[in-house]
């Protein structure tokens, strides 16, 4: 099987979606499948430090591409990197074949919008791997305004995701009854808590130090 797995984040970046993924993406390849990822070319926790735009590591085809790194100082700053790399996803989707299977993430917030949409439009089947849920986590920080225009736009894009995925997959019952609040059939939900990592655990040293 095709698959692709779509995140901000990927080996060697040491964010938690970063390892989770990567964690998935040996144990498809050791199943047999042919696995693509798409991801930032810059690292979470470190924006100035650069990937290399193309790595095949462990029989995983792993795709960088590039963003703004305004840095996380303000709201405004966060928003321009997230849209500038979803823009610059856009683009390399674009040119990219049809995928058996894609799986979209929630880093940046919703690119999992651009996972639904890429199936609608080339074919495949969209698993929707919910790591964090917006934007009612903005909601939530005051971040947005509940009417606001932005507030109805990403709720519609998040439900679009939800509508588009042949399966959802959550963190806990929690985020479960929140998914199934929004509409989605619970037979679609699997829960898959996050696993430990104390066997194999990566960090930045120049970010302890900082």
């Amino acid at each position: 099987m095709k698959i692709l797995l779509l995140n901000q984040t990927f080996y060697p970046d040491v964010a938690s979606t970063a390892q989770y993924l990567s964690d998935v993406a040996v144990e498809l390849v050791r199943g047999g499948h042919d696995v693509t990822v798409v991801c930032s070319r810059r690292a979470y926790d470190n924006p100035s430090e650069r990937y290399p735009p193309r790595e095949t590591w462990r029989g995983i085809e792993i795709r960088r591409i590039s963003g703004w790194a305004f840095g996380k100082k303000a709201r405004w700053r966060r928003a321009a990197d997230f849209g500038s790399y979803l823009t610059s996803c856009v683009v390399h989707l674009a040119r990219l074949p049809r995928f058996d299977l894609v799986v979209a993430l929630t880093s940046p917030p919703l690119i999992s919008w651009l996972g639904a949409l890429f199936t609608r439009v080339k074919g495949g089947r969209f698993l929707f791997w919910v790591m964090d849920l917006n934007p009612d986590e903005a909601l939530a920080a005051g971040w947005l305004r509940p009417n606001s225009w932005t507030t109805k736009l990403l709720q519609g894009m998040l439900r679009y995701s939800l509508n588009q995925a042949a399966s959802v997959v959550v963190l806990d019952r929690f985020m479960a009854k929140r998914i199934v609040d929004k509409g989605m059939d619970p037979q679609r939900i699997t829960i898959l808590p996050p696993w430990s990592q104390d066997h194999d655990v990566r960090y930045d040293p120049r970010g302890r130090q900082r």
